[in-house]
């Protein structure tokens, strides 16, 4: 390839980008691709044991809300990978990547109520609560520096 002027506001000082596909990219371009089948299965869980009648969970999580401002050296990677598709109403977290906003989210927490984790479902984005492939759209959408706000619904059979 021949020399290529940096394409992206990043601040690099690199007027030959060469071949690096980050210089390379377009900040407009949006691609959105499914690697779920990717993942390693988990084994199938054995069913939770009965409380005694009365018994109240402690340890169930509550839905929470987190705000994430897309800033720092990982502002370009959130870090989660989605499913609109199991549920079309909710995003359905299957996998945390790091290092990540979300996993600096994650690491920061002192109680473990508010991680965001696998089998967690996304039902609002900004306020906004629309479908899946909506709210996909609206975290894709964001730039850097624009705040976050994630209203996260626990998978309760983990505790």
């Amino acid at each position: 390839m021949g020399a290529k002027t940096c394409k992206t506001d990043c601040g690099c000082d690199q007027g030959d980008a060469g071949d690096d596909v980050r210089v390379l990219a377009q900040p407009d371009a949006k691609e959105v691709v499914d690697m779920t089948s990717m993942l390693p299965r988990r084994p199938a869980r054995a069913p939770p044991e009965a409380a005694p009648a009365g018994a109240r969970s402690s340890s169930r999580r509550e839905p929470f809300e987190v705000t994430i401002v897309r800033q720092g050296q990982q502002w370009r990677t959130l870090g989660l990978v989605v499913s609109p598709d199991d549920d079309p109403k909710y995003l359905v977290i299957d996998d945390i990547w790091e290092p990540s906003l979300v996993g600096e989210y994650n690491k920061l927490q002192k109680s473990k109520k508010f991680l965001i984790r696998p089998r967690d479902l996304i039902t609002s984005v900004n306020g906004s609560i629309c479908d899946g492939e909506g709210m996909l759209n609206l975290i894709q959408s964001t730039t850097r520096g624009a705040c976050l706000k994630l209203r996260v619904r626990p998978a309760n059979g983990e505790g």
